[in-house]
């Protein structure tokens, strides 16, 4: 995150996430990253 500026996107996120084998939903991967970009004081877009 800080390496991007915040500028990081769930999409982005997610479709590695599922290269290393996450089983996980789209929306949950959305959800974190919301959650890191609000903990950081960032706006989630």
């Amino acid at each position: 995150m800080d390496k991007s500026e915040g500028k990081i996107r769930a999409d982005v996120v997610h479709q590695r996430l599922v290269a290393m084998g996450f089983g996980g939903t789209d929306r949950s991967t959305g959800r974190a990253v919301a959650e890191v970009k609000t903990a950081e004081g960032r706006a989630p877009a």
